[in-house]
């Protein structure tokens, strides 16, 4: 049962010395049906409607409606919610606190998206609810979902429009029986491999890779072998950062990491330092070796997050490299090691 909500939207008019003025936005979030099985991708579908005659601008695009790093829709459950919800990193160097590589990778954050809608356009995107809330127990909820997200014109003449609105719809987490769970995601590898959409081929993807549960491992590993999963790195191998203990998961990144391929091994490494697997010191020597400066960099920050210092010594030879990124990278992380003791 989905809830459609009206905002307010005020905006400056795009023609040259137009002045601000008021429009409306009708926004509705539902789910794709009111039953899933536990542990099933939750799939929802937010639709925005421009019902003015004028287009919007926006600094944020759908389905999170982010803007400058920050979220402008908001989701959560009664009862309770499901957990931390599963995350999904977009790249290996998402950067974290005090984390001397990544940090020197990146040093800020970065905004995100963008997207208008001209007057009577429609758009609706799907996303999925454990984005939010994780995955649920069994059993019958509400949802409640807001809108509050900035429009782009406007900004130049101080104001702060928003899209903004609140509403909610039920339901119900059904604990499954048999293989139920095996055949959702079956559905959804065969949802991704079998569309030349790029819209349903891309949610499909996200559904998988946003999975949480070890029976969708197989799955994973199948989507990866049938299609490019990648952008700049490999996302499949990225997901495995959830599956900490699974063989088949241990075994998949352990191949990705001898493949030679940067998109590969360089997320297997992020997973393995998350993991805080220990490889043979012959192997990690290899990695500090190789051709490839992004290898080289996730190597040292693989060693940084052992809390075991045992790889500690080989970054000695490290902080003299003619390669001015990578010795920066071995200095900071033995000074922050040493600030660390």
């Amino acid at each position: 049962m989905g809830v459609s909500l009206t905002v307010g939207l005020m905006i400056a008019a795009g023609l040259a010395g137009s002045l601000v003025a008021a429009q409306s936005v009708t926004a509705a979030v539902s789910p794709v049906r009111d039953t899933f099985i536990f542990g099933e991708p939750i799939e929802l579908t937010l639709t925005l409607r421009n019902t003015s005659r004028t287009k919007v601008n926006f600094t944020s695009s759908p389905p999170h409606m982010c803007a400058f790093a920050d979220s402008g829709l908001a989701i959560s459950s009664t009862p309770g919610t499901g957990g931390e919800p599963p995350r999904v990193p977009r790249s290996p160097w998402d950067f974290e606190l005090r984390d001397p590589v990544a940090s020197l990778v990146f040093p800020g954050g970065m905004s995100r998206g963008g997207g208008s809608l001209g007057p009577g356009q429609a758009s609706s995107t799907a996303m999925f609810l454990q984005d939010f809330v994780g995955d649920l127990q069994p059993g019958v909820y509400w949802i409640t979902y807001s809108v509050d997200c900035p429009t782009l014109a406007g900004r130049p003449l101080g104001i702060s429009p928003t899209v903004n609105g609140s509403g909610e719809f039920m339901l119900v987490v059904s604990p499954g029986i048999g293989g139920q769970l095996t055949q959702a995601f079956a559905r959804w590898l065969d949802r991704r491999v079998k569309t030349d959409r790029y819209c349903t081929a891309m949610t499909a993807t996200y559904a998988l890779l946003l999975a949480d549960s070890p029976v969708a491992v197989p799955y994973l590993i199948q989507m990866d072998k049938a299609v490019a999963c990648g952008g700049v790195y490999n996302q499949v191998v990225m997901a495995m950062e959830k599956f900490k203990g699974n063989r088949d998961a241990t075994n998949f990144v352990l191949r990705k990491l001898r493949t030679g391929d940067q998109t590969e091994v360089v997320p297997a490494l992020y997973v393995l330092g998350k993991w805080r697997y220990d490889l043979p010191r012959s192997e990690v020597t290899r990695l500090l070796n190789s051709s490839d400066m992004w290898t080289r960099l996730a190597g040292i920050r693989y060693i940084y997050q052992l809390p075991r210092r045992t790889y500690l010594p080989l970054l000695r030879s490290q902080t003299s490299d003619p390669n001015g990124t990578i010795a920066e990278a071995a200095r900071r992380v033995i000074a922050a090691v040493n600030q660390e003791q």
